[in-house]
Formats: C-alpha cells, structure tokens, sequence
C-alpha cells in the first residue's frame, strides 16, 4: 500500500484565496460549437472577484464530491462497511492547493467517539477519482484536533433546519483562512437519484467559527425546490434558471455545469444580467440585444 499511516493522515488546510487551478471538466463535448445567438461581453469590475471565487470554489467543490462518490463506491464494492454498523459519514480533504490528490476517510461512532475506521487517497489529475492508496483502520482510529473541527461542523450543517430539496444530502466540508482565525464551512448538496433530472435547488452553505460582517453563517442558494430535465429535441443544450441571491453565479452553478455536464445560463434578476457557466468558467452573455435579451426579458422580475 502506497504511504504509511501518518501521511494518510496527514490533514490539509483550506485557504479561501489561493489561486487554483481551473480545468474543463474532462467529459464534456468541447468541440461543440458555442451557441451562435449569444454574444459574450467582459464582467462588471463589482463582479470580477466574485466571479473568480466562484468559480475557484466550485472547482474544488466537484472535485471534493467526485473524490467523495469514489469512495463511497469503493466502500461499498469491497466490502468495508461489514462490522460497522454506526458508520456516521466521510470527510473529505485536499493534500494541497493543486487539487490533484484528495483523501477520504470514514467515520464511526465508537460508544459515543467518533473513530476513523478506513482511509482512501484518490488522484483526481485528470478530473476522475483513481484510487492510489486504501488504509482499512483495525482498530479504527482516534481522530486529530482538527479532524474533529470538520467532523462537528458537518455533523451540525446535516442537522440545520434547512430547506431539503432531496431525500438525500452529499456533504463537503472546509477549514477556511480568516484574518482572526480560521473558520469552518460545509456545502449540502442535493443528491441526484434519477440520470435524467437535476436539482438547482436547495443548495446550503454554513460556516462555523471566527466570521466577519461579509461572512454570513448560512447562505441559501435558492428560496424553493426546482429539479430540471433534460431539453426537449431541437432545443439549446443547456439549463435556464432565475437567480435572487446573489448579483453573479455562484459555486454551486459552476458545480452544476461540471456535474452535470451541461451548460447553465444563469439570470441574476438584481441586475437583469445574463451570464453562461460551461465547463467551469463563468462568461457574461450581452442582454441588450438578441437572444440574450430575449432571454433576460422572459426569466427577470
């Protein structure tokens, strides 16, 4: 087995604004022609570090749940989970800010402690999770300080009396930098149980810890429950959707287009501004003329 027990261990702090690398996400049809009747336009500078945080984070969050679905399939096709019964969740972690290799391990309750009871590394280079190292811990382990820090706080974000929009919930949970500290967040995501619907809605952000006055402790990406499908024949290869919360896309859109592997043309109605998310990467579609206005008219206030 590839690494001994104290580098699988081995926890990474998450920081808010390192610069990370964007990719594509390597399913995606990149020679498919972009759609003729949109005109990109540059963003707003209000808008120009949003749009890269977004896009940095959502990055991140994809490849976090990709690492996460892995080894959930890993669990199970071996096996792990035979003798543990009070299995709690995963936690999944970066080794760096490069993004190419994450680990996850699982967690128990052990007569009231939570133990690691199976450690799993994944390559995540070339945006699909390879396994390159697996630790079933016999007996499971104690967690670290910090390993506690992410475990309570996701523990507290599934418990939140939040708007549920699937049966089921993924997780992600981040040590962030602050000037005063450092802070945790943990994303919700709704799981997909059907191939040919999609959630946009219920989407949840709670941050635990040292925060600021432009750090709120939760934030709703939508203020109801929407699943989308698939387009009809003859129609543009992408999602529509109305957005109130926020004055550009978020994480969680750049999340949906990697995801999901569909373009998301996204209207923020605070300013009546169109914008595309394909592949990761956030552009800004011209709305004073054109399709884009007529798309701005139909879904805007």
């Amino acid at each position: 087995m590839p690494g001994g027990h104290a580098d699988m261990r081995q926890l990474c702090r998450w920081v808010a604004v390192m610069a990370l690398a964007i990719v594509p996400a390597v399913f995606a049809d990149e020679t498919k022609p972009k759609d003729p009747g949109f005109t990109e336009t540059p963003v707003p500078a209000q808008y120009t570090n949003e749009v890269s945080l977004a896009m940095q984070w959502g990055h991140a969050l994809w490849l976090n749940d990709q690492a996460s679905a892995a080894a959930t399939d890993v669990l199970r096709d071996r096996g792990l989970l035979a003798g543990h019964d009070h299995a709690t969740g995963w936690i999944t972690t970066a080794y760096d800010d490069k993004l190419a290799q994450w680990r996850v391990f699982f967690t128990e309750d052990d007569h009231g402690a939570t133990k690691d009871f199976v450690d799993m590394v994944f390559d995540m280079s070339n945006g699909k999770a390879r396994l390159i190292a697996l630790q079933p811990n016999v007996p499971a382990v104690t967690l670290s300080a910090e390993e506690q820090i992410l475990v309570k706080a996701r523990n507290e974000a599934l418990k939140e009396p939040a708007q549920r929009c699937a049966k089921t919930y993924n997780q992600a949970v981040w040590l962030v930098h602050h000037p005063k500290g450092w802070y945790t967040m943990v994303d919700l995501l709704p799981a997909r149980t059907d191939a040919d619907i999609y959630p946009v809605g219920g989407f949840h952000t709670f941050n635990y810890g040292v925060l600021d006055k432009d750090t709120p402790r939760h934030y709703e990406q939508t203020h109801a429950c929407l699943n989308l499908t698939g387009p009809p024949q003859g129609a543009i290869d992408g999602m529509f959707v109305q957005h109130r919360t926020s004055p550009a896309p978020t994480k969680f859109h750049v999340f949906m287009s990697l995801s999901y592997g569909k373009t998301v043309y996204v209207v923020t109605t605070s300013n009546n501004l169109l914008w595309r998310v394909d592949h990761g990467t956030i552009r800004l579609i011209d709305s004073t003329k054109g399709l884009g206005h007529d798309v701005v008219s139909k879904l805007s206030d």
